[in-house]
Formats: C-alpha cells, sequence, structure tokens
C-alpha cells in the first residue's frame, strides 16, 4: 500500500508490516513493491575450536579435539514466508508452523553442538 512502511515489529509472528501489502490487480502483474524492500533476520553464529597434540613416544602422537558450532546457542531464525496470496481472504492457517504472510515458522542453524575426538597418529 503507497505510504505505509513495510517494516513491522520483528516478531516471528509478523516479521514485517502485513498491512503495507495487497494481492496485485491483474493490471499489476508484478506489484509495485521496490526490489530488496524487505529484510530477513541476521545469520550470524560463532563457531569454536581447540586441539591439543600430545607426543607419547617419538612417532606416536595423541591429538585431542574439541569443536563447538553455534556455541552461544543464539536462535538464527529463517527467513520469513512471503507467501502473499492468502491476504485476499485473510489469515488463514495451515497444518504447517509459520504458513502465515511474515511469520517465521523454523530456524535457518542448527542449536548448539558439541564434538570431541581423539586422533593416534603414527
Amino acid at each position: 500500500m503507497p505510504g505505509v512502511s513495510p517494516n513491522g515489529p520483528r516478531t516471528i509472528q509478523q516479521w514485517f508490516n502485513v498491512n503495507a501489502f495487497r494481492v496485485a490487480t491483474d493490471t499489476e502483474v508484478f506489484g509495485n513493491a521496490r526490489r530488496n524492500s524487505l529484510r530477513g533476520p541476521s545469520y550470524v553464529t560463532l563457531d569454536f575450536s581447540a586441539f591439543k597434540v600430545t607426543a607419547l613416544r617419538e612417532k606416536l602422537k595423541l591429538e585431542f579435539k574439541f569443536d563447538a558450532f553455534n556455541i552461544l546457542n543464539h536462535p538464527v531464525l529463517s527467513t520469513p514466508n512471503s507467501h502473499i496470496d492468502n491476504l485476499a481472504i485473510g489469515r488463514q492457517p495451515s497444518s504447517a508452523l509459520g504458513s502465515y504472510f511474515g511469520s517465521i515458522g523454523s530456524t535457518a542453524a542448527d542449536s548448539r553442538q558439541l564434538q570431541f575426538a581423539v586422533r593416534l597418529m603414527w
């Protein structure tokens, strides 16, 4: 809609302002929204790795390794649902979570994962 900002409340139920959009008419085949007018949530994770190599004998070594992916365990939200066809008849639920226009129903990255490893080198 003209004059209505698409920047919204930034919640998982409504990431952008759905009132700024409407279904295009037959003469507005592509609509009038500008390119890149909507931004999804940022994708930021922090990974960590540490290892130690210990010499047991001259040619025998033992390596201890620790890896952590998304160590801060922050949720990385996926992109909002952009399917706009349901606006003509109102927000319609579906069996899949996040199937409303402008809502987020999943994450784009896994939660924290820790991994330990031991390697014997000869």
